[in-house]
C-alpha cells in the first residue's frame, strides 16, 4: 500500500468566502444598530413614564390608606429627575414613603408637586403643573393627566 499518495480532501473556507461573510455581517450590523438604539430609547422612555404613573397611583392610594394628605414631588438635579412621595405634616420633617431616581437623562420631567387628600382626590390648587398635566419629553412627547379625582391617565 502506498501511504504517500492519499487523495487530498478539500476542507475549510477560502479567504474570499471569509471576507464576503464578514462584509455581509458588517452591513447587517450597521443597519440594525440604529433601530436597536431607537428601541432602547423608546423602552427607557416608556419605563420612566410608567414609573411616574405608578408613583402617582401609589401616592393616591397611600393618602386613602393613611387617611391624610400625601404629596408627590418631582425635582430635577443635574439632568436626572427624582420623584418623592411623602407625608408633610405642617412644616415638620417629611416622612418619605417612596423615592425614585431616573437613571436616563434623555427623559425630561418638569419640577412640580401634587397633593392628594384622604379621599384620593387632588387638593384644589396643589397641582403645580398647568391643568395638572405632566409633560414628559425625551424620545417622544408624552402627557400624563391627573384628574381632580386623583386618577392618572397617559395621553399620547
Amino acid at each position: 500500500m502506498n501511504v504517500g499518495n492519499w487523495p487530498r480532501c478539500k476542507t475549510g473556507f477560502t479567504l474570499i468566502e471569509l471576507l464576503v461573510t464578514i462584509i455581509v455581517v458588517v452591513v447587517l450590523a450597521t443597519m440594525a444598530i440604529p433601530s436597536f438604539r431607537t428601541l432602547v430609547g423608546e423602552s427607557r422612555h416608556s419605563a420612566d413614564v410608567n414609573e411616574i404613573v405608578a408613583s402617582l397611583s401609589y401616592a393616591r392610594n397611600e393618602a386613602v390608606k393613611r387617611r391624610e394628605d400625601v404629596v408627590l414631588e418631582v425635582s430635577s438635579d443635574s439632568g436626572n429627575w427624582v420623584i418623592e412621595v411623602f407625608i408633610d405634616p405642617d412644616g415638620e420633617d417629611k416622612e418619605i414613603l417612596r423615592s425614585f431616581q431616573s437613571g436616563f437623562s434623555q427623559v425630561v420631567v418638569p419640577d412640580g408637586i401634587v397633593k392628594f387628600n384622604s379621599s384620593g382626590s387632588v387638593v384644589a390648587g396643589s397641582c403645580e403643573w398647568g391643568d395638572c398635566v405632566i409633560e414628559v419629553s425625551g424620545w417622544r412627547q408624552t402627557r400624563i393627566q391627573v384628574s381632580m379625582s386623583g386618577r392618572p391617565y397617559i395621553i399620547e
